[in-house]
């Protein structure tokens, strides 16, 4: 797992060639497999090997989905194509935990054996089956400094490492989804509280952040699958026209399509919910996470199926604080610069990818 500071591997021992050499970011889900590659170029950061395959329902379903020889046949074929060796992987954070905590002012050394300590009260591991990393978190710390720590079982570490080199694949490091999309998301000088929704096609993942950290997740277990399904049910249509029918007309309060917005309003409402939630919990507990009792301050979306048009506008309506798409891109370069190979509603896909580069590490 990489580390953020400068702790565990890479404080120990000089940087070792390999984590030098050029590797891309890689994320395989139920939903698709991500991977994307930036160079550095005498003219600034560009997009290099880049792709999005989706996984078909038949092996996204597999009771054993790491361990799927579908699915390994689908990453073969990606590394072959594209002639990639080394990478980056993402982890999803339902197979992670996420915990603060304090510890005294120590080398970094001391204060990986300090977390050891604490990992048995914050997860259910012992630290023999845990990988973890920490951040320390920036402010003013007083006699302690305030950390965030990312723990990955070490069987869902073996699991991945077992299916990326099953296919001739070296990983260089994993790191916690949600995190990677914060470091993709959020810009570098923007500590303020927020929420990111990582709305996708099965699920979605809510992201309460500050200081440029993931301080809490929660997962709502539907999509943008759910609003294609409700359509399809309401106006007895096939999927293809269903699917269709929600990237064209997206969420409209116009009265012409009040039959559309009705039946795309259990979806929704559940979203703005779960949304509420995060932000409540982030109001109850102010004093555990902030100095400053500052509010959330906006709402980011991105994810797969973010870019359906009004999805913000409904949210933001709802939620009463701005609601606006990511820009995955806000810490690699401007658009005055360079315009990528993707459009706006294809990198929506590739946060957690984006962030896994050592660029934004």
């Amino acid at each position: 797992m990489h580390t953020g500071t400068q702790s565990g591997l890479l404080k120990y021992f000089p940087t070792p060639k390999f984590l030098t050499m050029p590797a891309v970011g890689i994320e395989v889900t139920p939903e698709a497999v991500r991977f994307i590659e930036f160079l550095e170029t005498r003219k600034g950061i560009a997009v290099g090997r880049y792709g999005s395959y989706p996984v078909p329902k038949e092996v996204a379903s597999a009771e054993d989905f790491l361990a799927s020889e579908e699915l390994k046949k689908i990453l073969s074929d990606i590394k072959t194509k594209h002639k990639l060796s080394l990478v980056h992987a993402a982890v999803p954070e339902d197979k992670t935990y996420i915990f603060r905590t304090e510890v005294p002012h120590l080398a970094a050394r001391e204060i990986r054996e300090s977390l050891e300590l604490k990992l048995e009260e914050n997860v259910p591991l012992p630290p023999r089956e845990a990988v973890f990393d920490y951040k320390v978190i920036p402010g003013e710390q007083g006699d302690r400094l305030n950390v965030s720590v990312s723990v990955i079982p070490h069987l869902v570490v073996s699991r991945y490492l077992d299916l990326f080199t099953s296919v001739g694949l070296a990983p260089i490091s994993f790191q916690v989804s949600a995190q990677t999309m914060v470091q993709a998301l959020v810009p570098r000088e923007d500590v303020t509280p927020l929420i990111v929704v990582n709305f996708g096609k099965e699920k979605t993942g809510l992201y309460l952040v500050s200081d440029r950290l993931v301080h809490f997740t929660s997962q709502m277990a539907a999509g943008g699958s759910a609003l294609t399904e409700a359509i399809k049910k309401t106006f007895s249509i096939t999927d293809s026209e269903a699917e269709q029918m929600k990237m064209e007309k997206g969420i409209t309060r116009r009265k012409e399509d009040s039959e559309l917005f009705f039946s795309l309003a259990n979806t929704l409402s559940a979203l703005k919910e779960e949304v509420e939630k995060v932000s409540m919990y982030w109001d109850t507990h102010l004093d555990r996470y902030s100095g400053v009792k500052q509010k959330i301050g906006r709402v980011i979306l991105c994810g797969s199926e973010s870019g359906i048009p009004g999805l913000p506008e409904y949210l933001e309506a709802s939620l009463s604080v701005p609601v606006v798409l990511g820009n995955v891109w806000t810490n690699l370069f401007s658009f005055d610069s360079y315009i990528p190979p993707l459009s706006q509603k294809e990198s929506l896909a590739y946060g957690s990818v984006i962030g896994l580069s050592p660029l934004l590490w």
